[in-house]
C-alpha cells in the first residue's frame, strides 16, 4: 500500500468517529441542544456529557481508544515505510554506475546528484550543486549550455531524450558520455532526472573497430583482383575499386546490382543454386564470363568463401584472366612448352618486415622464380636475392617505404636454377596496420619487356646513325658537287697536256703523278658523296675479282701486310657503283693495314651464297655474293663495336672517323648487308653481303682512246654552269676535231638546240650539266628538247654521282652518263660508246 493510500484511509476513520459522537449526542440531548453547545459552550457539553451520559461516554471512550490505537499503530507502520523507502532510493541512487543529475525543468539548475556524479566529474556535493550545466560540457561556447538546455526543453515537450555528449570533468578532461533526460513530477513540479553513462572505452573500440576496417578497405582496394560480398540471394553488398575498374561500372552502380547482372550464363534462380552450393560447402572455385558496362565480355576466376555472418554472407575474389586464356589458347595449338609461361602473368605478392626480412611470399613465385614460398621466408631479399649492381637502388627504394612513402623500383632476382629474372616490384607501407605489420610488395616479372626494350634502344641507335649520316650527306654532297668541278678541270687539263708528252719526256711522269693526285681527291669526293642524301649508286654489273685484286694491290703496295685472296672463278657479278664499292673495299684494308702495324695477314675470300628471308637477320632473301676481309691485328674493344661504324669516330690518333662510316653508308645504298666481330689481340673480320645477278661475268679492261676525226661537220653542245669546265670541253672537244658551242644553263640550251635544228645544222650531241644552281637544269632542258626533238642525243653530266638520274638516265631520255670529275680518256670512252652518229 503506497503512503498516499494509507493517508486516505486515517482521514476516512476520523471522519466516522466524528460523526459517530455527534449522532450520540443528538440522540441522548436533542439535536438542537447540542447544536447550540457546539456553538456556545463546547466545555458545558462535556460536563453535561459526562454527568447524564456515562454509559454513552464509556462507551464512545472504549471505542475511540481502540480507533485512536489503530491510528497510531497505522501511523507508525506508514512513518517506517517511508523512512525505509527513502532509505531504499538513496541506497540506489548512489549505487548506480551512472551519474544522476536532478535539474530545475525550465533553468537546468542542478537540485541534486548522486555519488557517482562526484567521481566521474571529480567535484564535491557542495561544488556540483552550484556549478553551471555548460561547464560540464565540451569548449566554452555558450552554445555549449544552450544545447544542453535545449535537449531538457525536448524532454519536457518530445518525451525521454537519449544522445551522446562530450563531457568535461572538473580538471578539464573531455570524455564520451551517453545521456538520457526524462521528465518527472514530484508534489505536482517538474522536475528533469538525467542520468549520464561514461562511454569512452565503448567509443575506443567502436573507433578501432573502424581503423581495422579502413586498413582492411585499402588492402582490399589496393589488390590487383577483384573483391566483392553478396548475400545468399545474390545481391551485391560490398564491391572494391579493382573490380570497378574491372567491370566499368561505379561503386554505386555495382551495390544496385546482383550477380546475374554480371555472369553471363547464370539466371537470378541459378546465381541463388550455385551460392546455396558454396554455403553448404563452405567454398568454391571456379571460371566464369562477366559482362562489362560497354557490353563486352571478359573471363573471370573466382575464389569464393562462405562466412556464417548477417544471416550468410559470400565474399569472392574476382581475377580478368580473359588474356591469360588468349594466351593459353594460342599457346597450346602451337607449343606446350609455354604453358609455365602464361602462369607467371600473374603477380607475386610478398611482405617484408623493417628490416628487409621476407615473412610471406605467395605461391606465385614457384612459377615466376622457381622457389617454393617457404625457402624464401626469413630471407633478406635485397642481401641475398638481388643482383649486386642492383642492389643499391632497390635498398634505397626500401627506405623509401620505411618512411612512409610508395614507390616502385626495378631489379634483377635470382631464379632457382642461377639465372637473373627482371622484375618489376610495387611497395606500400603496411607497418602500421596491425593486421599486417610489414612492406607489402606486388611482384611483376618483366623480362620480356625489358628484352623488348633492348630491342628498341638498337633500333634507335640505327635510327640515329642513319640521321647522322643523312645530315652529313647535306653538307657532303653540296662540297662534294663544287669540288667535282674543280677537280674536273684540273684532270681534264692534266689529261690534255699529257696528250702532248709521250713517255721520254721529263714533263711526263710529273703529269701522271699529278693525275693521279687528283684521282686521290676525287676519291675523297666520292666518300663524302656517300653520305649524300637520298643518293643512288650508278650501278652496272661488275667483277668482284676485279674489284677486290685491285683495291688489294692498290692499298698494300710498299706495306708489310700480305695479303691472301681466296676468290673462286665462278664468282658471280654483282650490280654496284664500281668506284663507291672499290672505296668500301679501301677503307676496310686501310683499316687492316692500321691494325697490323708490324706486318701480318689479311685473308680475303668470297663466296656465291643464297639466302632464305629466315636464314640469319641483315638482308633480305637472295643470290648474294659474300667478300670476307679477315686480318690478325690487334682487334677491336667490345665497347667500341657497336659504335665502329658512326661518322667521326675513331679509336685512332690521327683518324677521321669517316672510312668506315662511309663503308657502311655505301654497302646499304647497294641493298647490302656488312658486319664485324672481333676479338681483343687476334683480328677482326668483315663480312659484306652483296646482291649478285646469279652468273659471273667478264669485265672489259680495255682502255679507251681518242675517238677517230669525224667525217663531215660534227657539233656537239655543252652546257654546264662552271666556266672550268665548258673551257676544258672546248678544248678538248675541239681536239678531236667536233665542233663546240658552250652556255651555262638549260633555257640557253634549249634555245640553241631550237634555232640551229631550225637552220638546218642541229647539233649531234648535247652534254648537259644536270645541275645548275638559280637556273634550269638538265634534267628540265633535256625533258623540253626531247618533246621538241625525240631522236635527240643528250648525255648527262653531273658532280653528284648519287643523283637517280645518273643511276637511271636511260629513264629520263639520257642515252649515257658522264660523271664529274672525268678526264680526256672518260670523255673519249663516252664518245665512243655514246650518241647514235657522234661518231
Amino acid at each position: 500500500m503506497n503512503p498516499q493510500t494509507r493517508q486516505k484511509r486515517r482521514i476516512e476513520t476520523a471522519k466516522i468517529v466524528g460523526i459517530y459522537v455527534l449522532f450520540g449526542l443528538a440522540w441522548i440531548y436533542g439535536s438542537d441542544t447540542v447544536l447550540g453547545w457546539l456553538v456556545h459552550d463546547p466545555v458545558v457539553m462535556v460536563k453535561i456529557a459526562v454527568g447524564k451520559g456515562s454509559l454513552f461516554i464509556l462507551c464512545t471512550a472504549i471505542l475511540l481508544t481502540f480507533l485512536i490505537n489503530r491510528f497510531i499503530r497505522q501511523l507508525t507502520a506508514a512513518e517506517t515505510l517511508q523512512i525505509e523507502s527513502l532509505r531504499n532510493y538513496e541506497a540506489i541512487f548512489n549505487a548506480t554506475n551512472e551519474a544522476i543529475f536532478v535539474h530545475a525543468a525550465q533553468t537546468g539548475r542542478i537540485l541534486d546528484i548522486n555519488d557517482r556524479m562526484l567521481d566521474i566529474y571529480g567535484y564535491s556535493r557542495a561544488e556540483a550543486l552550484n556549478v553551471d550545466i555548460g561547464s560540464l560540457s565540451e569548449g566554452t561556447s555558450p552554445y555549449s549550455r544552450a544545447e544542453a538546455v535545449e535537449y531538457m526543453r525536448k524532454a519536457l515537450s518530445d518525451g525521454p531524450q537519449v544522445f551522446e555528449w562530450r563531457s568535461r570533468k572538473k580538471s578539464g578532461e573531455l570524455f564520451w558520455s551517453e545521456v538520457s533526460l526524462r521528465r518527472i513530477t514530484i508534489n505536482d513540479i517538474d522536475r528533469i532526472i538525467a542520468v549520464v553513462r561514461d562511454i569512452s572505452d565503448r567509443k575506443l573500440l567502436d573507433d578501432a573497430l573502424k581503423t581495422r576496417e579502413e586498413r582492411h578497405r585499402v588492402i582490399l582496394d589496393s589488390a590487383m583482383d577483384g573483391f566483392w560480398v553478396v548475400s545468399q540471394q545474390g545481391r551485391l553488398l560490398e564491391v572494391n575499386e579493382a573490380y570497378c575498374r574491372m567491370s566499368g561500372y561505379s561503386k554505386q552502380e555495382i551495390l544496385t546490382m546482383g550477380i546475374a547482372d554480371f555472369d553471363v550464363n547464370e539466371t537470378v534462380t541459378d546465381a541463388v543454386a550455385h551460392n546455396d552450393k558454396i554455403m553448404v560447402l563452405g567454398g568454391d572455385r571456379f571460371v566464369a564470363q562477366h559482362r562489362r558496362k560497354d557490353g563486352s565480355v571478359f573471363d573471370v576466376e573466382v575464389s569464393a568463401r562462405y562466412i556464417p555472418a548477417s544471416g550468410g554472407l559470400i565474399v569472392g575474389f574476382l581475377r580478368d584472366i580473359t588474356e591469360r586464356n588468349q594466351a593459353e589458347e594460342a599457346l597450346l595449338s602451337s607449343e606446350r612448352r609455354f604453358k609455365a609461361l602464361i602462369k607467371n602473368s600473374s603477380d607475386s605478392i610478398t611482405i617484408l618486415d623493417k628490416v628487409g626480412i621476407q615473412i610471406y611470399v605467395s605461391e606465385v613465385v614457384k612459377r615466376m622464380l622457381g622457389y617454393n614460398p617457404a625457402e624464401l621466408i626469413n630471407i633478406s631479399v635485397i642481401e641475398e636475392m638481388i643482383h649486386p649492381d642492383d642492389q643499391e637502388e632497390t635498398r634505397a627504394a626500401f627506405v623509401k617505404l620505411l618512411q612512409g612513402g610508395e614507390t616502385s623500383v626495378q631489379y634483377r632476382h635470382r631464379h632457382k636454377n642461377g639465372s637473373w629474372v627482371y622484375l618489376e616490384a610495387w611497395g606500400t607501407n603496411q607497418l602500421e596496420n596491425p593486421d599486417i605489420r610489414g612492406i607489402v610488395v606486388n611482384v611483376r616479372d618483366i623480362t620480356d619487356r625489358k628484352r623488348a626494350e633492348a630491342e628498341q634502344l638498337a633500333l634507335e641507335r640505327q635510327l640515329l646513325q642513319a640521321q647522322k649520316l643523312e645530315s652529313l650527306g647535306v653538307l657532303a654532297g653540296g662540297i662534294a658537287h663544287d669540288f667535282n668541278n674543280i677537280l674536273t678541270a684540273i684532270m681534264g687539263n692534266i689529261s690534255y697536256a699529257r696528250m702532248d708528252h709521250d713517255a721520254s719526256q721529263h714533263a711526263y711522269e710529273p703529269l701522271i703523278r699529278a693525275e693521279k693526285a687528283a684521282k686521290r681527291a676525287a676519291g675523297l669526293a666520292k666518300q663524302l658523296l656517300s653520305f649524300s642524301k637520298g643518293g643512288e649508286p650508278v650501278k652496272k654489273f661488275i667483277s668482284v675479282r676485279q674489284a677486290v685484286e685491285d683495291a688489294v694491290s692498290l692499298v698494300l703496295s710498299g706495306s708489310s701486310v700480305e695479303a691472301v685472296i681466296d676468290l673462286p672463278a665462278d664468282l658471280h657479278a654483282v650490280n654496284a657503283d664500281e668506284g663507291q664499292l672499290s672505296q668500301a673495299f679501301h677503307n676496310i684494308i686501310i683499316n687492316a693495314v692500321q691494325a697490323m702495324p708490324d706486318g701480318g695477314r689479311l685473308i680475303v675470300s668470297a663466296r656465291n651464297v643464297a639466302i632464305t628471308g629466315e636464314s640469319r637477320p641483315g638482308p633480305a632473301g637472295g643470290a648474294y655474293v659474300e667478300i670476307t676481309f679477315a686480318d690478325k691485328g690487334c682487334g677491336i674493344a667490345a665497347e667500341d663495336l657497336e659504335r665502329i661504324f658512326d661518322p667521326y669516330f675513331t679509336s685512332k690518333a690521327d683518324g677521321s672517323g669517316l672510312g668506315l662510316a662511309s663503308t657502311y653508308s655505301i654497302i646499304k645504298k647497294h641493298t647490302g648487308h656488312i658486319s664485324v666481330s672481333s676479338t681483343p689481340g687476334k683480328g677482326t673480320t668483315f663480312t659484306i653481303l652483296l646482291p649478285g645477278c646469279g652468273e659471273p661475268v667478264s669485265e672489259e679492261l680495255k682502255e679507251a682512246h681518242p675517238p677517230d676525226a669525224p667525217h663531215g661537220v660534227y657539233s656537239i653542245l655543252v652546257m654546264d654552269d662552271d666556266e672550268m669546265v665548258r673551257e676544258l670541253a672546248d678544248i678538248t672537244l675541239k681536239r678531236f676535231g667536233y665542233e663546240v658551242v658552250c652556255c651555262d644553263n638549260g633555257a640557253a640550251a634549249v634555245a640553241l638546240y631550237r634555232t640551229t635544228r631550225e637552220e638546218g645544222v642541229p647539233f649531234s650531241l648535247v652534254i648537259m650539266d644536270l645541275t645548275i644552281p638559280g637556273g634550269m637544269g638538265g634534267l628540265e632542258a633535256a625533258r623540253q628538247i626531247l618533246a621538241y626533238d625525240p631522236e635527240a642525243q643528250l648525255i648527262v653530266s653531273s658532280g653528284y654521282s648519287d643523283d637517280p638520274v645518273m643511276a637511271n638516265y636511260a629513264d629520263y631520255g639520257f642515252c649515257a652518263a658522264l660523271e664529274k670529275p672525268y678526264n680526256v680518256e672518260e670523255v673519249a670512252r663516252i664518245l665512243q660508246r655514246g650518241g647514235r652518229g657522234v661518231r
